[in-house]
């Protein structure tokens, strides 16, 4: 392997954008679940019914299995472990679904509004998500450090000019440029509604978000994430229909 860790497609060392999933965000996973189940476990309020002091013990429970758990993400993607990929995407998904169930438990079982660092909190695993979720399952440099596909012919020195760039390279750019100019007015009217349904659903959580914060109400905040997955679906739907993938 050449000192970028690139060669013939491939990779043996994380790099560029991927070092963010990688290694970045299971340390932060890590770190915010440790100091909340600290936290957690730290409060012996007597004024606190048995319920509460149930909850804040499962809740802190919870919060090592899931820094555990990002732990596991870490050495897998240390390792290069052909696993990592769909554990992190899988890993992001329960954070996103167990971070709304509690929400939704503390608001049904205690009749008590979730504060706006609660909503905050939720919003940034509903963002990774739909960030990290599908970069890790499209990448191509993910595909080539994981899984052994090797991306299209470039330089092995990235810095170097075009001039120095291989013959393949130049080629299969020129043939990637070829599909794009191919794609039909149909096509490129699919991907744009696509991008667009992608927009209102980011669009939607943060209207939540904004909504509950000042309502002090989780529900308009639970029919938002309802609202963006409804509206990333049709996107995604008429992009399948249209493009067929």
């Amino acid at each position: 392997m050449s000192a970028l860790g690139y060669e013939n497609g491939l990779y043996d060392k994380i790099g560029g954008w991927l070092i963010l999933p990688a290694f970045l965000h299971p340390v932060i996973g890590m770190i915010v679940n440790i100091k909340e189940a600290v936290d957690d476990f730290s409060v012996h309020a007597e004024k606190l019914t048995s319920e509460v002091q149930i909850f804040l013990m499962v809740n802190a429970i919870l919060c090592l299995i899931m820094a555990a758990a990002w732990g596991c993400s870490l050495y897998f993607a240390s390792t290069l472990n052909r696993i990592f990929p769909s554990f992190y995407a899988w890993l992001n998904a329960i954070n996103v679904v167990v971070g709304g169930l509690i929400l939704l438990f503390i608001v049904q079982k205690f009749g008590a509004a979730p504060t706006p660092e609660d909503y905050a909190d939720f919003s940034k695993n509903v963002l990774a998500a739909i960030i990290w979720i599908p970069y890790i399952l499209v990448s191509k440099r993910v595909k080539a450090t994981f899984y052994g596909i090797p991306m299209p012919a470039r330089p092995i020195n990235s810095h170097v000019g075009y001039l120095a760039r291989t013959p393949e390279y130049i080629e299969q750019k020129e043939q990637r440029k070829m599909e794009l100019s191919n794609l039909s007015m149909l096509q490129r009217f699919g991907m744009v509604v696509y991008w667009f349904f992608c927009v209102v659903a980011a669009l939607c959580v943060g209207i939540g978000v904004f909504a509950a914060a000042n309502t002090n109400q989780a529900a308009p905040f639970f029919l938002s994430i309802i609202c963006a997955f409804i509206a990333w679906l049709i996107g995604r739907a008429v992009k399948f229909i249209i493009l067929g993938k």
